[in-house]
């Protein structure tokens, strides 16, 4: 199994009885800071950050800049390389806004349904 293989991670249990708010993906801070950079790392690898996303084929491309980071830098090419205004750029920082208000909303569902376990 998976969470066998890797120390200070514990995925969801299957059949074994667990107590509501016991699907800790990260056990302590060491192994949540993993997980974090594992998904910082997807995402900026997708959203242009290590090779531009312009030259990525369509597909790839409009994915990118779908992602907080590939949204916002390409908001900051547009502005800074191409004279776009921020009006002009406004869906880039929507996307932005929709990424952060969307995580925002799932820790406060979390924290909340932890606190009534």
């Amino acid at each position: 199994m998976l969470a066998d293989r890797l120390p200070g991670i514990r995925l969801p249990a299957g059949e074994r009885d667990h107590l509501p708010g016991d699907e800790d993906i990260a056990e302590d801070d060491r192994s949540a800071s993993f997980v974090g950079s594992v998904i910082i790392l997807v995402l900026s690898l997708i959203g242009g950050t290590f090779i531009p996303a312009e030259s990525y084929p369509p597909f790839l491309r409009s994915l990118a800049f779908l992602t907080p980071n590939g949204a916002a830098q390409q908001g900051l090419v547009d502005i800074l390389a191409h004279g776009r205004t921020f009006v002009e750029v406004s869906g880039r920082i929507a996307t932005t806004w929709a990424w952060a208000l969307a995580l925002m909303a799932a820790a406060a569902v979390i924290v909340n349904t932890r606190r009534t376990v």
